[in-house]
């Protein structure tokens, strides 16, 4: 199941600097929303890691923008939206820091596969 996650490094310009600021995850298609918010939720409770939705579509979670853009839709942002998930990171972790959180992520992917076999099975 861990090889459906999609992850990639974002580029650098220089060998020892990072441009980036967090990590996004997706979460194989079939567990949108609601099993990217159980993975949220067993990371959190179960392993003690946090995790947030960065990027929600805009008009779907601020009223202003959805009184504006009614009847507007952008459906491939509101599949990946409903995939994404970043864990908590920081430039001050530590390499074991690091690895405990991805190892984390490892088994937490584990224990939500349990949960949804036929998921495991398609994406496995």
């Amino acid at each position: 199941v861990l090889d459906a996650f999609s992850s990639t490094v974002d580029p650098t310009l220089d060998e020892d600097l990072h441009l980036y600021y967090r990590h996004n995850l997706l979460v194989p298609e079939a567990w949108a929303a609601r099993g990217r918010d159980e993975l949220m939720d067993v990371l959190a409770h179960r392993y003690g890691v946090g995790s947030i939705v960065s990027d929600p579509v805009t008009y779907l979670g601020h009223d202003l923008i959805r009184t504006h853009t009614t009847g507007q839709h952008c459906p491939r942002a509101e599949q990946l939206a409903a995939r994404l998930l970043c864990p908590c990171l920081h430039p001050q972790m530590t390499e074991d820091e690091e690895a405990q959180v991805r190892d984390a992520i490892r088994r937490a992917v584990a224990d939500i596969a349990q949960l949804q076999p036929a998921t495991a099975k398609e994406n496995g």
